[in-house]
């Protein structure tokens, strides 16, 4: 049997603003996920730090898109591309509280 594959999804933000999400391979803590990023010369910019661990076999996610996430590791994904990709709304968009600009 192959070993079941996981990543982390970060997404650095500051209020009204996502300065880029960066997909890292393994499951990792936040503070292990930043330090990885910064390791890699990825980090975005100074924000706040959103890092959520996915395995392959998780049913909660949308189907197809831990491959989209997994074919996009250890990179800055921009803010548009990452909506694009994922198919996404911010957390404030989705609670109503999105600076509009």
């Amino acid at each position: 049997m192959s070993e079941v594959r996981s990543i982390t999804y970060c997404s650095y933000a500051v209020p009204g603003k996502c300065l880029g999400v960066i997909i890292l391979e393994g499951e990792l803590d936040p503070v292990a996920a930043d330090m990885q990023v910064h390791r890699l010369g990825l980090s975005p910019g100074n924000g706040q730090l959103m890092a959520v661990s996915f395995k392959e076999i998780d049913t909660d996610i949308p189907e197809g898109a831990f491959e989209v996430m997994w074919s996009n590791k250890n990179r800055i994904i921009s803010d548009i591309e990452a909506r694009i990709l994922f198919e996404g709304a911010s957390i404030e968009e989705l609670e109503g509280t999105a600076v509009q600009n």
